[in-house]
């Protein structure tokens, strides 16, 4: 992992160096502004260049972990029961989906988590969710559950009545 960071931080310094190189040597104008424009894009394809490379189990993994942690039950790990320890993820996370869903509007969420064991830790693998949401509703939730959960729209199962 700091191995990529470093390589990822030498991208950076690479693509900086040369965009600042070029627009040293580029006059005022508009051909200027496409260069800015095209430095601009280079840039930001490096910068989230290392997201796409991200294992989706392990994001999922650390992404519980850091939920743990803010609970202050990481530490604890051990002397819960594998069984207990699944309840609580279970609860906390669908807890976190509901109050995630009442802030997008959506008022009746049925969610049901399927738990994963990865490397003796259950984490949230996949989700049933029933409800009426519109689809503006839906993928705002659904990119909330890629994005804070790690679980991504293939291990989302959506039973919805159309909302509007």
């Amino acid at each position: 992992m700091i191995q990529s960071l470093g390589e990822w931080v030498r991208t950076m310094a690479v693509g900086s160096i040369f965009c600042a190189v070029v627009l040293l040597l580029i006059p005022e104008g508009s051909e200027k502004r496409s260069v800015k424009l095209t430095c601009a894009l280079m840039l930001t394809i490096l910068l989230i260049q290392p997201l796409r490379r991200l294992d989706e189990e392990k994001l999922t993994e650390l992404l519980t972990l850091r939920r743990l942690e803010e609970t202050g039950l990481a530490a604890d790990t051990d002397e819960l029961s594998m069984e207990l320890y699944s309840r609580i993820i279970r609860r906390e996370t669908e807890e976190y989906i509901w109050d995630a869903a009442q802030r997008l509007g959506i008022r009746k969420l049925g969610v049901r988590i399927r738990l994963k064991d990865s490397g003796g830790m259950p984490v949230p693998w996949s989700i049933d969710l029933t409800g009426s949401v519109t689809q503006q509703q839906k993928e705002a939730l659904s990119l909330l559950l890629e994005g804070e959960l790690g679980i991504p729209p293939q291990r989302q199962t959506w039973s919805l009545d159309d909302a509007g």
